[in-house]
């Protein structure tokens, strides 16, 4: 009896305190000696439960669920959309060309207006030209046709190629009466895409999004990024398709098919006309190329069946590649599900190298066949690879090259790519795919540095861009032997991400070839 007279004296004065607190923040009604709660505790715990548990979901979903469908390429995501806006803005860093001079040069790939070469070939083209999305020039279509004539033997002939992103067939018209003359080339090939037929008579889709939707994706993109931008992405696609028509202008779509009837394709018949002029009056060979991205007939055969017969009526050779594309892969689903897969990356369309390097194939076989001699002489026998780095990224890294290696700085983080890795990294690309059998890396404050490698797959052609990871080391001198690594015969590309211990970042790195290659 006496305990239980202690237990409530314990008790009461704890339970007492603990119903003045509940009195005081949770509101009540008091009925006679009853209490009723308007916020019950049970439920406003219920609440809070439910409350957290759709934040840990929104989480899991945003931080893992959500990036893995992005590592797979089933859907576009946060992260590649980041990645592709950094690549977009380092093209414009690394590529000299201006809107009078459309010629892509840079430091590591230069174009002289003297020929190097015997022969030459001009690529005229808009964004397939240019490189859109692409972290490597190498994997651009007239890039890979230079590889694939170097690799057929023909070394006296040299490819460059002049393109801007957004341009059709008559700014291509325009800018090669400024070039043809200066850089004096022997052939001209004329991309063709599906949008090319712009004579601004179409207007395509294009509304801004309100400004509540510029702070949603401000301010829940460092909260939410990856849910953010699926929700914001399925917005803008929605809106494009309810809102499609003269008055916002079409989706991508009908304003392809419908620069193909009425005043618009009056229009682009006499710019097809002028363009058959001018390569008559120049003296040059020349000829048309289709660049479709995927293999469907369904798509491309109405967007190509009214413009070809205005190329061969202007005199211009007009090489249809989708028969020979939907032959290649038969089996792939071409509908626009399956795009993601054709695309350079999930955030942009444009060719990757499965398509590139089909195009330069058919263009090759193309030249071997109707115009041999604008090719010259052809090698015979094997010919060694030299190692020679022609492009990189950032940009605007000043690379030295000194003893046989490459010296620059480290450049800062947030001017580094990071996709597919998922961590930051710089990348050089080889001007022809070689053997290598050591990367070795060094500098004064280096403290650890991590290798990725891609390799051109010798029975496709063309670097698929898988990449393999070589593996992290630490040291101020770092050595990755690549010997008996099956991608080491034909090294394509090199990602490098490193660590400092301290403020000096100037990097040495140098490229060896196999031992029995030297």
């Amino acid at each position: 009896m006496l305990g239980r007279v202690l237990q409530r004296a314990w008790v009461l004065p704890v339970w007492l305190r603990l119903r003045r607190v509940r009195d005081f923040f949770l509101p009540g009604l008091k009925v006679g000696n009853r209490r009723i709660d308007i916020f019950p505790v049970r439920g406003a715990a219920y609440f809070a439960g439910s409350v957290l548990l759709l934040l840990a979901a929104l989480v899991g979903l945003d931080r893992k669920v959500l990036p893995g469908l992005e590592d797979k390429r089933k859907i576009c995501g946060y992260w590649w959309l980041a990645e592709n806006r950094l690549i977009e803005h380092n093209i414009f860093l690394r590529n000299a060309a201006t809107e009078e001079n459309w010629i892509w040069r840079s430091t590591a790939l230069p174009v002289s207006v003297e020929k190097p070469k015997p022969w030459r070939i001009l690529v005229m083209g808009d964004s397939f030209v240019w490189g859109s999305g692409m972290a490597n020039v190498n994997d651009t279509w007239w890039r890979q046709l230079a590889r694939e004539l170097d690799r057929r033997g023909y070394e006296e002939v040299e490819v460059i190629a002049a393109g801007r992103g957004g341009r059709g067939t008559r700014t291509e018209l325009e800018a090669a009466r400024w070039i043809v003359p200066r850089y004096k080339p022997d052939l001209i090939i004329w991309g063709y895409v599906t949008n090319d037929a712009y004579e601004k008579e179409v207007r395509r889709f294009h509304e801004p999004r309100e400004a509540a939707f510029e702070a949603i994706e401000r301010h829940a993109s460092g909260l939410l990024p990856s849910l953010t931008a699926q929700v914001l992405m399925l917005r803008d696609r929605k809106h494009e398709s309810t809102l499609s028509g003269p008055v916002h202008g079409y989706d991508e779509n009908r304003w392809e098919l419908m620069m193909l009837e009425g005043k618009n394709l009056k229009l682009y018949r006499q710019t097809v006309a002028e363009l058959g002029a001018f390569q008559k009056q120049s003296g040059l060979p020349g000829f048309v190329i289709t660049l479709p991205i995927w293999p469907s007939r369904g798509y491309y055969e109405p967007r190509y069946a009214k413009v070809q017969p205005l190329f061969r009526s202007a005199g211009m050779p007009f090489l249809d590649t989708l028969d020979d594309f939907c032959a290649a892969y038969p089996d792939e689903k071409s509908n626009k599900e399956n795009i993601l897969a054709w695309g350079v990356n999930p955030a942009n369309g444009h060719p990757a190298t499965r398509s590139t390097h089909f195009f330069a194939v058919e263009a090759a076989d193309y030249l071997e066949e109707r115009y041999p001699e604008c090719l010259g002489a052809r090698r015979t026998g094997i010919h060694p690879t030299s190692i020679r780095v022609n492009d990189w990224v950032p940009g605007n890294l000043e690379v030295q090259e000194k003893r046989g290696g490459l010296i620059f700085d480290y450049p800062p983080i947030d001017h580094l790519l990071y996709m597919p890795v998922r961590q930051r990294f710089m990348q050089f690309n080889l001007e022809i795919p070689a053997a290598l059998g050591q990367v070795k890396l060094r500098g004064k404050h280096l403290s650890s540095a991590a290798l990725w490698i891609t390799s051109d797959d010798p029975v496709l052609g063309y670097d698929p861009g898988i990449v393999s990871s070589v593996g992290k080391i630490s040291g101020g001198v770092i050595s990755w032997d690549l010997g008996g690594w099956a991608g080491a015969a034909h090294v394509n590309t090199i990602r490098i991400s490193a660590d400092f211990e301290g403020p000096e970042r100037r990097l040495a790195l140098t490229l060896i070839p196999p031992e029995g290659a030297r």
